[in-house]
């Protein structure tokens, strides 16, 4: 931090944020009349307030569906009596057969507010945007981050030189142009009929693997080059584009979570391998359900037994769109025996 004059202050917010999702058995939607009994939601918690429950309650209002968000602690019974110490920000939504976020709302409380949110979905317009899946449930998406402010840092201005200067945002841009540029790179990939250029210093800087691998007069470092044949040339790159700048789009994720997992578990990239983990986990959809089915052989079974789990719950709730995804058809002709196995696996009682 930079000042011209005799103190500084600095102000931050501490930000929370977690999100849940809800499938739930809705045989109402093409009534206009009320007559289905309100119904519950577990009790849910982020990881960093664990004192916060949080309720999801679902009403028939008629021609519409009531969502009601509720807040509690520990031993209190009426939920919306609890009043929240910090700001919130509360999305929520309708998830539709492509995990679209259909008719979200977005609404604000302030701190020391008893919580409890309202939002209304008219049925009509549930079917209409193809929310209800074939065994009549919906899937409701909720988002809630609380704003908390830290305790303000003060100080002289003569004591600036001992402040840390943060450049992190330009850094990546450098990083993000070194990438794609490659200028002064060192090492080759070779993946499939693609080449990539990297340089040495940045690969043993992120993973343990390359670090490893320069250390001692292996093959790799004395030709300067790797062969990479378990991971796809597509995959590689956007690996590659991790490991310089810690960055990834979204649309990245969505293509490709499930390979990139598998491919960062490799390289020993935890950062990269938990945010693929947790991608897969709150965005579960028919193709990444499939492809994760599809990669979880003998070898990493006991590595992803809780995105197996995922996967195989996903097929059981939506088995018609899976087996129409082309991860399915592509299955059916290059490898009956897995698909054999997985079918055992769906079809086996959940515990």
């Amino acid at each position: 931090m930079q000042s011209s004059a005799d103190n500084w202050c600095r102000t931050e917010l501490q930000i929370s944020k977690f999100e849940l999702e809800w499938n739930v058995q809705v045989p109402c939607l093409e009534t206009v009349t009320a007559w289905m009994d309100p119904v519950e939601s577990t009790t849910v918690s982020a990881k960093e307030t664990p004192d916060r429950l949080w309720k999801l309650v679902l009403s028939d209002g008629g021609p519409r569906l009531t969502i009601q968000l509720f807040l509690t602690t520990p031993g209190s019974v009426v939920f919306q009596s609890a009043r929240i110490a910090d700001p919130l920000r509360v999305k929520i939504a309708i998830l539709n057969k492509k995990r679209q976020k259909i008719q979200q709302q977005v609404l604000g409380l302030s701190k020391q507010q008893p919580c409890n949110f309202i939002v209304h979905f008219p049925k009509d317009a549930i079917l209409l945007a193809e929310c209800q899946q074939l065994d009549g449930s919906l899937t409701f998406y909720c988002e809630i981050e609380s704003y908390g402010q830290k305790d303000p840092v003060a100080g002289k201005s003569a004591d600036v030189q001992d402040q840390p200067i943060s450049c992190s945002d330009q850094l990546i841009e450098q990083l993000e142009e070194l990438f794609e540029n490659m200028k002064y790179a060192d090492f080759t990939f070779n993946v499939g009929d693609h080449k990539f250029q990297a340089h040495k210093s940045i690969l043993a800087s992120r993973s343990k693997v390359f670090a490893s691998m320069f250390e001692h007069p292996t093959k790799e470092k004395l030709s300067n080059g790797v062969e990479i044949t378990d991971i796809r040339p597509d995959v590689f790159h956007e690996l590659l584009r991790f490991i310089y700048t810690g960055r990834l789009t979204s649309k990245t994720m969505e293509k490709m979570a499930t390979k990139l997992y598998f491919a960062a578990d490799k390289y020993f990239l935890d950062q990269l391998k938990n945010e693929c983990e947790t991608h897969l986990l709150q965005h579960m959809t028919s193709e990444n359900c499939m492809e994760l089915l599809l990669l979880l052989d003998d070898q990493h079974q006991k590595k992803v037994e809780h995105l197996k789990q995922e996967a195989v719950d996903f097929f059981r709730l939506y088995p018609v769109d899976v087996m129409a995804t082309d991860g399915w058809k592509k299955a059916k002709q290059d490898h009956p025996n897995l698909l054999c196995n997985i079918q055992e696996m769906v079809l086996r009682p959940a515990i």
